[in-house]
Formats: C-alpha cells, sequence, structure tokens
C-alpha cells in the first residue's frame, strides 16, 4: 500500500522539482520529523523489513542491506534510516576540510533509466564539524543501534602528493564516530581523484591510515570503494594490494563515468553532463566487478556490493555473486522506501525456499535465522590447494564451497562443480535424492554443509554432502 502511495503521490511530486532540491526536502523531513521518536516509530511500523542477521567485520547486521554514501552527507539522519529499516548506513563523504562541492545543477535525474546523474564534488561541512554533530548526537542518546560507516574523501584543495595525510586526518577526526571507514579514491566528480588509484598514491594512503588505525589501538575495519570504470587488470591490481595492504573489505562500485543510450530527451539531458551515473544501468557492471573480486579474494575478505541494486532479483544476483553487504541510493529515489523491506523480504524468501527443499529432501532441521549468521575471520582461511591436497584433515569440518555447476554434468543425484578461483572439480553426490532446485547449469552456488572426504575409484575427490544450505557470498570458517 505504502509503495503504491509513493508511486502515485510521493514520486511524481518530487520530480516536478530538481533532483538536489527534492533530495534537500527529503533530508529535512528525515533529520526532522524523522529523527523524533513518533517519526521513528511510523517509520518502523510503515517499512519494517524481517530479519535476516548476518555477521560480518565482528558486527551483527539485522539483514545484509545498507544505506550507500552520497544520501546522507553530514550524517543528519542517523536514527531515520535505521527506522526506515536499513541495516546499516553510511555517511558522507568528508573531506578533511569544508567545501562546497561542484557548482549547480550538479544531480539530474534520467527516469525511463532509472539512474542518477551527479558530479556534487563532495559537498560537506568537513570532518570537524560533522564531528561535532556526532558528539551531540551521542550526548542526546541518538546513536543508531546499527552499524554506521562513515565515507572518506580527499579535500579538493589538497594535491594527491599530500592526499595521504588529508585521508588519514579525516579518518583522525572521525575515529570515534563511526564502526568503519570506506576510503572514496574512486569519485569522478574531484579533479584527479582518481589518479590516487595508482599503485604509489594507493600504498601511500593506505599506510597513512593504518598508522591512525595503530595509534588508535583498536581495529576497526577500512574498506576501499572501487571505481567500475577501470579495467579488469588495474581493478586486479588494486585488490592484490589492498589484500598486501591490511584492508578489511571491498566495495564495488563507485558511480560510473560511462552512459547508455538515452531513452528520452529527459535522460539526454542527465547524460550529457558530467559526473557519475548511478542506478540501473550501473548494475551489470557493478555485478562483474563483485564476481572478479571475490575471484580474486576467494573470500579473504568481505565485499559490499553497490550499483543499480533497485530489486530482491538484483540484491540477490549481488549476493550469490560474492557480496557479504549490499547497499542502494537510487532506488531509494525512484522506488520509494518499500524498497526496503521488499529487498529484504526477497533475499529472505530466497533463503527460506532453498532450505525448505532441502529439509524435504534430507529431513534435517536448521534454524532459518541461524542460516546467515556467518562469522568472516580471514585469519583461519585455507586455499583451495591446501583443502583439496589434504581432504582428511577437514573431514567433518563446516566448509564453504563456492563454484559453477558444470553444464551438461548434472545427473539425477549427482553434479559437478569447478571451484572459484582454481581449476579443481568437485563432484557431488546426493545420496540417491534428487538434485534440489537452485543448482542451475552454469550458474554460480554457495554452499555450505558438514562435508565427509572419499576418493572415488579413478582417485577423483568426492565430498558427500550429509547436510548443508544454499548461501550468500560470505566466507566461513574453511573456503574451498
Amino acid at each position: 500500500m505504502m509503495g503504491i502511495a509513493w508511486s502515485l503521490l510521493g514520486s511524481p511530486a518530487l520530480r516536478l522539482i530538481d533532483s538536489e532540491t527534492a533530495h534537500s526536502i527529503s533530508m529535512r523531513v528525515m533529520r526532522g520529523f524523522g529523527e523524533t521518536s513518533a517519526g521513528q516509530n511510523m517509520l518502523n511500523a510503515l517499512y519494517r523489513p524481517p530479519e535476516v542477521p548476518i555477521e560480518v567485520f565482528g558486527k551483527m547486521f539485522h539483514h545484509p542491506l545498507g544505506l550507500a554514501a552520497g544520501f546522507d552527507k553530514g550524517a543528519e539522519a542517523l536514527m531515520a534510516w535505521s527506522a526506515m529499516g536499513f541495516s546499516w548506513t553510511e555517511y558522507g563523504g568528508v573531506t578533511r576540510y569544508p567545501q562546497d562541492g561542484n557548482p549547480k545543477p550538479r544531480m539530474f535525474r534520467a527516469n525511463r533509466h532509472k539512474a542518477l546523474v551527479n558530479k556534487m564534488g563532495f559537498n560537506n561541512p568537513g570532518a570537524s564539524e560533522i564531528r561535532k554533530r556526532l558528539i551531540s548526537r551521542k550526548s542526546e542518546d541518538k546513536w543508531p543501534k546499527t552499524p554506521v560507516a562513515a565515507n572518506i574523501g580527499r579535500s579538493k584543495k589538497v594535491p594527491n602528493e599530500h592526499a595521504a595525510d588529508d585521508y588519514a586526518s579525516t579518518l583522525d577526526i572521525l575515529w570515534d564516530h563511526a564502526d568503519m571507514f570506506v576510503l572514496n579514491i574512486s569519485s569522478p566528480n574531484t579533479p584527479g581523484l582518481r589518479d590516487l588509484q595508482g599503485q604509489e598514491y594507493l600504498s601511500s594512503i593506505l599506510r597513512s591510515c593504518n598508522k591512525v588505525r595503530e595509534m588508535k589501538g583498536a581495529s576497526k575495519p577500512i574498506l576501499l570503494k572501487l571505481s567500475p570504470d577501470n579495467s579488469d587488470d588495474e581493478i586486479l591490481e588494486t585488490v592484490s594490494l589492498c589484500l598486501s595492504s591490511g584492508v578489511d573489505g571491498i566495495v564495488a562500485t563507485n558511480t560510473t563515468i560511462k552512459r547508455p543510450a538515452p531513452l528520452s530527451t529527459q535522460s539526454r539531458k542527465a547524460f550529457s553532463s558530467d559526473g557519475g551515473l548511478s542506478g540501473r544501468p550501473l548494475n551489470s557492471r557493478s555485478l562483474e566487478v563483485i564476481n572478479l573480486v571475490y575471484g580474486e579474494t576467494q573470500g579473504k575478505i568481505p565485499i559490499v556490493g553497490v550499483g543499480g541494486i533497485e530489486s530482491k532479483e538484483t540484491a540477490w544476483e549481488a549476493i550469490i555473486s560474492g557480496s557479504s553487504l549490499i547497499q542502494l541510493y537510487s532506488a531509494l529515489v525512484f522506488n520509494g522506501p518499500t524498497v526496503v523491506s521488499s529487498i529484504v523480504k526477497g533475499i529472505k524468501s530466497r533463503v527460506i525456499t532453498r532450505l525448505s527443499r532441502l529439509l524435504i529432501v534430507f529431513g534435517i532441521s536448521i534454524s532459518i535465522f541461524g542460516l546467515m549468521m556467518v562469522t568472516v575471520d580471514p585469519q583461519v582461511q585455507y586455499s583451495v590447494d591446501e583443502v583439496m591436497s589434504e581432504p582428511e584433515r577437514f573431514e567433518r569440518e563446516n566448509i564453504f564451497v563456492r563454484g559453477i555447476v558444470l553444464p551438461g554434468s548434472m545427473d539425477y543425484d549427482e553434479l559437478v562443480f569447478t571451484l572459484q578461483g582454481s581449476t579443481e572439480e568437485l563432484i557431488v553426490d546426493f545420496k540417491e535424492s534428487p538434485i534440489p532446485d537452485g543448482f542451475d547449469e552454469g550458474r554460480t552456488i554457495a554452499v555450505r554443509g558438514m562435508l565427509k572426504s572419499e576418493h572415488s575409484s579413478d582417485g577423483t575427490l568426492i565430498w558427500i554432502i550429509e547436510s548443508f544450505e544454499i548461501q550468500t557470498g560470505c566466507p566461513s570458517k574453511y573456503e574451498a
């Protein structure tokens, strides 16, 4: 009902005014009424999604979906987003120094594409002012009980040669006012910012930020946000550097400077503007990058999937592609606040549907909510080669297997995986029970279960699944 109301009243009304004014009106409502007890109760009653708990970065999230950076730049409505149903919020981008951003107009809609183009340029009051706001918020007991991330960008007036100090200073200022931090080196809206993705600049930034973390004596996660416009090889180089530099997670992806063919005069005008495009046209590249990053990291660090997530289908695709957490922004503009509960309900439905079918086949009993409660601990990961070379060592352990079902390999009770990130093949035997739904040929599948190792007569390793769950892209104790 509320979704229909938004389609008939809210969205058309906001479309009558320019995008940035519409956003400002939305923010005034959220930081005003949305921050009051009455407002939060109403939002919670209207939009509260179900629980699909998941543990990532050592923190428990009610479900994977969060609000992406850029909507609440100044951390003004943190309680409201939680009440609306988001399980976590990323505020910012925040820079060390206050800045007005780029000249207006700087935000455009392409309604038929469900896309936004923005060239905001990190407009924000600066890290020190935001810290004051957040200190005041905490003193007034207005800090959400859900995780909060801070998105950090480079100040426009700071040259790239001093970017490392700039990022580190902002991190230091905001350290006590976020649960995790996202280093934004990939926005297309600050001149020269994407040059920081070069190995020398990036290494310097990561070293400086790690020094701040060491000085603080606390292990808060630091993530890096990738550009979708880099080549696959460039992305892999960046991810490799992240793995060797102690980065805790990857956000895939930022906005893109690429444009689809316009479908209307409005789209043509929006796409002719400089800036980053978000929304539906970004989704396919975002999924490509998520898959690419997961293949390179092999689950050693979590991935936050963002870019064109607007429905339960796009959310699920991001998850099975390798995302532990997901975010949206543009979908909130085009679909309204019901999009949060709709997506989370869809995720839970996918999980429960698959689990219920497996329960019928195997007659086992597993907690539904326990399905998503996964501990991500890079310190106890094992490579594919280790697991495959010593299967007896891992017998009776809870193993997480991710791979692609080989075309033509599915029999009544048996199929073959090609393990992601490896050339190894794994025969999966369902012990004379039909293969459950969801195991489609050519599809990427993630399976968790207590596995018993055996070898066939020709030496091929067989893991007989005794009990298992269709899982999201989150790694568990062992990775194969």
